[in-house]
């Protein structure tokens, strides 16, 4: 599949909405980060790699949301973002890099990262976690929905590949379970993330060894671990799969 059919919105859109594994993902996601804006009045929000705007739905009409930025690089998703969010003056939309953006900017609140880390090249992951740290004020909370694969101790490598493979594969028939009648269009979109994977190009997954010691390294308490997926009857090896990580910097 060439990259820019994959990258396109719809695309995107039809996979997540496609798959049990994420939407179990969102699920958590937005009942943590709601439940931090609960108790965080006037609230300033960074959404890093928001893509087409989803990690927004399910906080943007929160009473203590005063701002939120959605940030990503992808010209074309932040426009649908925009588009989609526009009834809501306090999201703004930014087409940026999330690397320049967080080096530049200081002061948040929450900082909300879904399915983001993973979109960060290996080898630059710890430096991300770092500045998402520092843009981060003293006593907020990042939250991150991510897929963490079974362990690997290099990526590039076999150990690596096999270790996205399980995670896909076991993502594709948990579909297939829920949804029999899953078109093509979407088992090719779930199976296309290993393919990303083994060129080094949109994903870079993580193990939670190396996710614990880059984050801690940053200076943040795991103050939550959350596990949204797999259930115990079909689980992945090194108690990999779906995860909600609630991390706070000490203030």
């Amino acid at each position: 599949m060439e990259l820019d059919e994959y990258l396109r919105p719809d695309n995107y859109e039809v996979e997540e909405w496609s798959r049990p594994d994420e939407l179990a993902l969102f699920t958590g996601f937005w009942s943590r980060a709601n439940g931090i804006l609960d108790r965080c009045p006037q609230a300033r929000v960074a959404d890093i790699c928001c893509g087409t705007g989803l990690s927004l739905l399910g906080v943007e009409s929160h009473p203590n949301l005063h701002s939120a930025d959605g940030v990503d690089i992808d010209a074309e998703r932040v426009r649908f973002a925009r588009n989609r969010l526009s009834h809501n003056p306090r999201l703004s939309f930014h087409c940026e890099d999330a690397w320049t953006w967080l080096s530049e900017q200081r002061g948040y609140d929450v900082v909300l990262l879904s399915s983001a880390y993973h979109h960060i090249e290996h080898g630059k992951q710890g430096q991300f976690a770092q500045l998402v740290f520092a843009a981060l004020k003293a006593g907020g909370t990042a939250v991150l929905a991510e897929n963490i694969v079974p362990h690997f101790d290099q990526p590039m490598t076999e150990p690596y590949f096999r270790a996205v493979t399980e995670f896909y594969e076991a993502a594709h028939r948990e579909a297939l379970r829920q949804r029999p009648g899953l078109p093509h269009q979407v088992a090719s979109l779930i199976t296309e993330n290993v393919e990303l994977a083994r060129r080094g190009e949109i994903e870079f997954k993580i193990c939670r060894q190396t996710f614990v010691e880059e984050i801690t390294r940053a200076g943040f308490l795991i103050a939550e671990e959350i596990k949204m997926w797999p259930n115990t009857d079909d689980p992945l090896r090194d108690n990999a799969g779906n995860f909600v990580f609630v991390l706070r910097k000490p203030g």
